[in-house]
């Protein structure tokens, strides 16, 4: 899942809390809307907006759970305001941001899971495409020099894919053929297991 999604409603969530602050005061007791303006839900809701921005992970986190936080908020206050017969626009707001937030935990939990996303385009699994380039070598399509660059490249991926525990089994396997090098495994366990 695309981490833009959850920035957009994260983004339009904060927007609509600021925008409906601003008609709620119109159409309301201005200082009690001056009161919410300053509250602890709102000035959290402009600081996860701030904080999804980073370029460091740890950082989006806490940006993704204070927008957690506020949306809770406002789900609870926006079900308080509809008893009223005052409607507050910024609730409303604060509630899409929790969307923002769930949308960014399922993407989460499905990566650490290992969930790949289909393409459209088949991937080969490593482990298959370094054996054909081993059988392609062996019947003379490519030479050893072409082998060794296909190999390197390949074993450069495997740190940047998705590549499981299990996926060392395979590995040891083209070890125990002589396919790879005692170093090639152990940088390729390096990548796997560094996760």
């Amino acid at each position: 899942m695309s981490k833009k999604y959850y920035k957009i409603f994260i983004s339009v969530g904060t927007v609509l809390t600021i925008v409906g602050l601003l008609i709620d005061a119109l159409a309301t007791d201005a200082f009690a809307i001056l009161l919410e303006f300053s509250s602890f839900a709102f000035i959290n809701a402009i600081l996860a907006v701030c904080l999804i921005t980073s370029k460091n992970n740890v950082v989006e986190n806490i940006g993704v759970g204070l927008s957690a936080y506020c949306g809770v908020y406002g789900i609870v206050k926006f079900a308080v305001a509809l008893n009223s017969e005052i409607f507050y626009m910024s609730y409303l707001g604060m509630s899409i941001m929790i969307i923002g937030a769930i949308v960014y935990y399922i993407s989460f939990v499905l990566n650490y899971f290992g969930y790949k996303r289909a393409t459209g385009v088949s991937q080969k699994d490593p482990y298959e495409e370094v054996n054909s380039y081993y059988k392609m070598k062996n019947e003379g399509i490519i030479n050893e020099q072409e082998y060794e660059g296909l190999k390197s490249a390949v074993i450069e991926k495997i740190g940047k894919n998705n590549s499981t525990v299990s996926d060392l089994g395979k590995w040891k396997k083209l070890l125990d053929q002589s396919i790879i090098t005692d170093g090639e495994f152990i940088k390729l366990k390096a990548a796997i297991l560094g996760k």
